[in-house]
């Protein structure tokens, strides 16, 4: 079976301005050449026109892990990307985590009109104390800005959708902090944000691969099966350094199946390395894959059993499982 690509992300910054104990970029900072390595334009306008050879990319990630408005040269960023025609049909989508959404960079996204879906990593129950314990001291400083971009964006970009990706932590992940109960942290964020057209659109804390490394992490789900949901999105995700990883959730450029400066998109998607990946995640044999072997971001650890079957049984019904013993296993974890 060969795959045409349907989504791809890019990393702008591999680095960040704020310091998250729950997320990859402060466990690995010293492990890095550098705080901060930006993308080079030549191969962001290289990753452009990648997208132009693949009219299947209907979604396009323009961040990765780090913060992506902290690039010195963010505005040429985003007028790289418009200038592709695949990525002004899909849905551009960048998170980031509001610190510097202002001045020039926020009028950037207010006139060059590329992202079609602008993300506000925003945790805790709606207050400043749990997000500090979470992000960091920035509380005032990012509700002020997404409140004011928010104003102008209703003017200029009505097209742009605005939400947060808060994460809700259950009282056993951040033990300093007094449990708030799901609906109440909802409502909490809902009220933050009430009038500014921001959609509130939390989550629990990822159980990421190599849990340990993190200072605060997500409980870990029960059970782990049913393959990766993004193999099975069919995606790419490139590294500021060119390197393209088959998921969001490994920060660890080493984990890659090849570099786009030396192949094409559906080249990468359908060799041999990602093949193989593919088809040890389809029987869960998760153990020969150090970066998937503990990863609560399957399909199985996020998902319901009826959500499970139904995924599965429609990709068996296009076509796109063939596999004998993946055919076997698929149907003895969904039955």
């Amino acid at each position: 079976m060969f795959y045409e690509p349907q989504s791809a992300g890019i990393e702008l910054v591999r680095g960040c301005n704020f310091s998250c104990p729950m997320c990859p970029v402060t466990s690995f900072e010293t492990l890095e050449p550098q705080k901060f390595q930006f993308i080079d334009l030549d191969l962001l306008r290289h990753f452009a026109g990648e997208l132009d050879r693949h009219p299947s990319i209907k979604t396009v990630w323009f961040f990765h892990f780090g913060e992506p408005l902290a690039h010195p040269r963010y505005e040429e960023c985003l007028s790289i990307l418009y200038g592709s025609e695949v990525a002004r049909k899909a849905n551009v989508i960048q998170h980031t985590n509001g610190s510097l959404l202002h001045g020039h960079r926020a009028e950037a996204i207010l006139d060059i009109p590329v992202i079609k879906s602008l993300v506000i990593s925003f945790d805790g129950f709606g207050d400043k104390v749990s997000f500090e314990r979470l992000r960091g001291p920035h509380f005032d400083r990012v509700v002020e800005n997404v409140r004011a971009f928010a104003a102008r964006a209703r003017e200029r970009r009505p097209d742009l959708e605005l939400s947060t990706c808060s994460i809700i932590p259950r009282g056993a992940e951040v033990p300093e902090l007094t449990p708030v109960n799901w609906e109440e942290a909802v409502a909490n964020l809902e009220r933050l944000f009430e009038g500014t057209g921001v959609r509130v659109l939390a989550r629990r804390m990822h159980g990421y691969n190599d849990g340990a490394a993190l200072a605060i992490k997500g409980e870990p789900s029960t059970e782990v099966k049913g393959g990766c949901l993004f193999l099975e999105r069919y995606e790419l995700y490139v590294t500021v350094n060119g390197w393209a990883q088959p998921c969001c959730a490994v920060y660890d450029e080493r984990f890659n199946v090849g570099n786009i400066r030396e192949h094409g998109f559906a080249a990468l998607l359908n060799n041999a390395q990602m093949s193989d990946i593919r088809h040890q995640l389809r029987l869960d044999q998760r153990a020969g894959i150090p970066h998937c072997r503990n990863c609560k971001l399957s399909i199985g650890g996020e998902s319901d059993q009826a959500w499970l079957r139904t995924f599965w049984q429609d990709k068996i019904a296009c076509g796109e499982v063939t596999d004998a013993d993946q055919l076997e296993h698929l149907c003895k974890i969904t039955a």
